[in-house]
């Protein structure tokens, strides 16, 4: 894993404005399937139909963003267990900022 995680982030500022800031520094795009980020059940039932949006722009200060290999993402995993659980959201592009998916439309954002 030493040679493996290419990039770390809190997200203190947001999943897409702190994912935006990685890929920034990287020189490269990122793509996000919406449909992929995790929500707390109980942020959908407070938040209903904003709960999508507080899940990309909100602070999450206990929440680790970062990019790595297929084959590392499952070394990760294996080595933290379920009690820590890696969600795999999108993926690193060729292109430049963060584009947001819902399914196979358009992107969001």
């Amino acid at each position: 894993m030493k040679q493996g995680v290419r990039a770390a982030i809190d997200i203190s500022d947001g999943l897409t404005a702190d994912l935006g800031h990685v890929c920034a520094a990287s020189k490269v795009g990122a793509t996000i399937g919406v449909n992929q980020v995790p929500i707390h059940p109980l942020v959908k039932e407070a938040f209903g139909k904003d709960a999508l949006g507080l899940a990309l722009t909100a602070a999450r200060t206990n929440e680790l963003l970062f990019t790595a290999s297929e084959r590392i993402i499952g070394e990760v995993k294996a080595a933290i267990g379920s009690d820590c659980p890696v969600t795999v959201i999108g993926e690193i592009t060729g292109g430049a900022g963060v584009v947001c998916w819902v399914g196979t439309a358009s992107p969001i954002i």
